[in-house]
C-alpha cells in the first residue's frame, strides 16, 4: 500500500469515527469497531462481460466517506510476454514475478464482482468497521458473496442486511410502468369502421 494512500485512508476513516461521535454513536468498547450501512459498487473496464478489469468501492452510507477499494485483475502483461518459455522455466521465473503480478483472479469477468466485495468485507475490520448493512445497486451477487462467509454466517458471524439504492427501485418501477402503459390497451371501432388501439393508462391512440 502506497503511504500517501494510508494516509488519506487514514483521515478519511477519523472523519467517519468523528461524524458518528458527533452523533452519540461510538464504536464497540471491546472490540474498538463500529457497525456502518455500507454502500457499494463497481465497475468493469469495458462492458459485455469481456474486461479484464473491476474496480469495486465500498464506502459509508451516512457521510459517503471511501472507506476502502479494490481492483480486480484477470490479465497480466507481463505474463502474457512469457507464453512461449517451459514449464519449468516459468515456474522458476513466477516465483519472482508474483508478488507483483497484476493478475489476482483467475477466473471470469462475471466472478469479479463477488471475488471484489468478498475482499473488501473481509479487511473492514482491519478498518475498525462493521458492514452490518449492504446497499447494492438491486443485483444480489454482491450480498450473496458477503453472506457465504464464514460458512453462511456472514463476515462477522451475524447476518449482513441488504439495502438497495432509491434511485435504482425507482428505475425498476418505472420500465415496469412503461412497460404496463405499453401493453395495456384495448381495440375500439371507429365510426368508419377502423381499428385503433387505445391505451388504458395515458389515453394514446394508434
Amino acid at each position: 500500500m502506497w503511504p500517501y494512500y494510508e494516509t488519506i485512508q487514514k483521515k478519511a476513516h477519523d472523519g467517519i469515527f468523528h461524524h458518528y461521535a458527533s452523533l452519540g454513536i461510538h464504536p464497540d468498547p471491546v472490540t474498538k469497531q463500529l457497525d456502518i450501512t455500507a454502500t457499494y459498487d463497481g465497475s468493469w473496464r469495458k462492458r459485455g462481460h469481456t474486461s479484464h478489469f473491476y474496480t469495486a468501492l465500498v464506502f459509508d452510507d451516512e457521510t459517503g466517506i471511501i472507506i476502502d477499494y479494490e481492483v480486480i485483475c484477470s490479465f497480466c502483461f507481463v505474463c502474457s510476454t512469457k507464453k512461449k518459455i517451459s514449464q519449468e522455466e516459468w515456474n522458476i521465473w513466477y516465483k519472482s514475478h508474483k508478488p507483483k503480478c497484476h493478475k489476482n483472479l483467475d477466473g471470469t469477468p462475471a466472478a469479479m464482482e463477488a471475488a471484489a466485495v468478498v475482499k473488501l468485507w473481509t479487511r473492514s475490520t482491519n478498518h475498525n468497521f462493521c458492514c452490518v448493512s449492504i446497499v447494492s445497486d438491486g443485483d444480489s451477487s454482491a450480498y450473496k458473496a458477503v453472506c457465504k462467509l464464514n460458512h453462511g454466517c456472514g463476515p462477522y458471524e451475524t447476518p449482513v442486511q441488504e439495502e438497495q439504492y432509491v434511485n435504482h427501485v425507482a428505475k425498476r418501477l418505472g420500465t415496469h410502468l412503461r412497460k404496463l402503459k405499453q401493453d395495456d390497451f384495448t381495440v375500439i371501432m371507429t365510426r368508419t369502421g377502423k381499428k385503433m388501439k387505445c391505451r388504458v393508462l395515458g389515453g394514446a391512440k394508434s
